[in-house]
């Protein structure tokens, strides 16, 4: 004990102490400017792992040499022992121990900043491992009680979804989680409801933002989560006067966070976009488009989604984003093509504007309506590799096609390279009809019943809807299992009739010989829609022509709403 009290004291005169705590200071300076420096720069990620390691290697050696020598006003000169009757050295240790002491010394006060550094490193490093960063979107907390900035995460998605580095989860994605979770489409998705989907999805990293007013003052404060720890990876605080300063704030929090995930400052510069002219920048404007595009994707009411859409474009009739989505869903309702080809001249007026995904829909479905679906459907496949993780894009690239191969002239079609979009699609999207119908269509046209049949029942199990049960009716019928098909079509019949439903349980019932039943069925399946009107019209015209009825099957024809109608006359 006495011998480590003279040590104690011997360090303190030798001022060993003091020398570290200077190194520490110094350290820790250097690691503030270095990595935005090395940000900047655009450097590897190793540099700031050499800059620690010399730092702490630092420790040790300024504590050996503190202990040999003094910095005085005369210059660096070794340190005198000590005088006697104030201590000494402690000699009995031995001057290799108290070398070895003191360098350990050395390294235990390293040990803080090493420590320091793997703490708030395993993240980004575990990050920065894979090619691709799956990024997650909560919405926004509004605290300033101001409807038109409910929306905000959206544009947080879409100034986000620029990048290539992170892949962003879509917002119909997220409808799809919360569906298999039990939720209804309208719910909103907080903090918790954030971390369950996230893990649900197997998100690295989920975004969480709050915007408050303070007078004219508008701060929005994000923090960024690791859904599986719980731990936050960082957090950032964006201020800006005035609501209009809103959408600047997302781009600056958005190009803030993607540098934050590791993504270099070129990358960032050459693939943003500033919301306020990509999107809008009139945020009640955004506000309708927002609930038009939850209420398309989340319960499949376009009319509704339309109304929506709509008062966007009132609102600010430069909305390309907004045009877009009234000419695609105005397909699937009502609306004229007059208006729906209106529509999509006014959104590619600003296509050069919008962000890359939005471009590559805009230009596709421009080329899908002007016939030209071989460059609509390479125009989605160059949209895939941009976006391997967006369920809509990877269903677009197979549907053009899918349809095709149907048509007298779709004998040059390779159903087998469709194949794996509709798996990619239904993989993402699992609860999502459209994409599981078409996946099984797929596998049928194919010829490959036992997957259409997994298929189907792998989709019953996870939304068994109307629609799910009766195509998996369709599937058992192909297979020859006509009793448990016809089981499976009455119970879809139980849940609502449709036409998408009733249609395939009307031919089984024809090819079975109960032709009146077919009828009556078909009969009582209500045609709201243009494509429930076509599919009953179709159904009827089958029917028709079953009995030999040509001449009333083609009458059948005149009138039902789409150009397909035109393939089946020339069939």
């Amino acid at each position: 004990m006495a011998n480590l009290a003279e040590f104690l004291e011997e360090l303190r005169r030798r001022r060993v102490v003091r020398a570290l705590v200077g190194w520490s200071v110094a350290s820790f300076a250097i690691l503030q400017v270095v990595e935005p420096v090395m940000h900047a720069l655009d450097l590897e990620d190793w540099v700031l792992k050499v800059v620690v390691g010399v730092l702490a290697a630092g420790f040790p050696i300024t504590a050996t040499l503190s202990w040999a020598f003094d910095l005085t006003t005369s210059g660096v000169k070794r340190t005198p022992p000590a005088q006697p009757g104030g201590g000494g050295t402690p000699t009995s240790l031995g001057r290799w121990r108290i070398a070895l002491a003191v360098a350990a010394i050395g390294a235990a006060a390293a040990v803080p900043g090493v420590a320091w550094v793997m703490l708030r490193g395993p993240s980004d490093q575990e990050l920065a491992a894979g090619p691709r960063i799956s990024v997650a979107v909560a919405d926004v907390e509004n605290a300033t009680g101001e409807p038109d900035l409910d929306a905000l995460s959206g544009l947080l998605i879409t100034s986000l979804e620029q990048s290539h580095r992170l892949e962003v989860v879509t917002r119909s994605r997220m409808f799809d989680l919360l569906r298999q979770l039990g939720h209804g489409g309208g719910t909103r998705i907080d903090e918790p409801l954030g971390r369950e989907l996230s893990r649900q999805a197997g998100v690295r990293a989920l975004v969480l933002a709050a915007i408050h007013r303070f007078d004219a003052l508008y701060t929005i404060e994000l923090k960024v989560l690791d859904p599986l720890t719980s731990s936050y990876l960082f957090t950032l605080k964006q201020d800006g006067r005035g609501k209009a300063s809103v959408p600047g704030m997302i781009d600056r929090l958005s190009e803030r966070t993607r540098g934050r995930l590791r993504e270099r400052p070129a990358e960032v510069a050459a693939s943003r976009v500033e919301v306020a002219q990509a999107i809008t920048p009139d945020l009640e404007a955004y506000r309708h488009y927002f609930a038009g595009r939850a209420l398309a994707d989340g319960s499949s009411d376009y009319a509704a989604a339309m109304k929506e859409l709509r008062e966007a474009v009132r609102l600010d009739p430069a909305f390309a984003m907004a045009w877009y989505e009234l000419a695609y869903l105005g397909e699937w309702t009502d609306t004229p093509e007059a208006e729906r080809r209106a529509a999509l001249e006014k959104a590619l007026q600003r296509v050069g504007l919008v962000g890359e995904k939005e471009r590559a829909l805009m230009l596709a479905w421009k080329a899908h309506q002007d016939g030209r679906d071989e460059e609509a459907t390479a125009l989605y496949e160059r949209a895939v590799e941009s976006f391997p993780g967006d369920a809509a894009i990877q269903f677009f690239a197979g549907d053009l096609p899918f349809h095709a191969s149907a048509s007298p002239r779709g004998s040059t079609v390779d159903l087998r390279r469709v194949l794996p979009r509709f798996q990619a699609a239904a993989a993402l999207e699992p609860t999502d009809g459209e994409k599981q119908w078409h996946l099984a269509g797929t596998l049928l046209r194919l010829g490959r019943l036992q997957e259409a049949e997994a298929a189907a029942r792998a989709w019953v199990a996870v939304a068994p809807t109307s629609r799910a049960v009766a195509t998996l009716g369709l599937v058992l019928a192909q297979l020859g299992r006509d009793d448990e098909a016809l089981a499976a079509f009455k119970r879809s019949s139980e849940q609502g009739l449709q036409a998408s439903t009733s249609v395939p349980h009307a031919w089984l019932l024809a090819v079975l010989g109960r032709q009146p039943e077919a009828e009556a069925l078909l009969e009582r399946t209500p045609a709201e829609a243009p494509l429930d009107k076509l599919s009953r019209g179709m159904a009827r015209t089958a029917l028709l022509v079953r009995q030999g009825r040509y001449t009333a099957a083609l009458a059948g024809l005149e009138g039902l709403p789409s150009r397909l109608v035109l393939e089946a006359r020339r069939d």
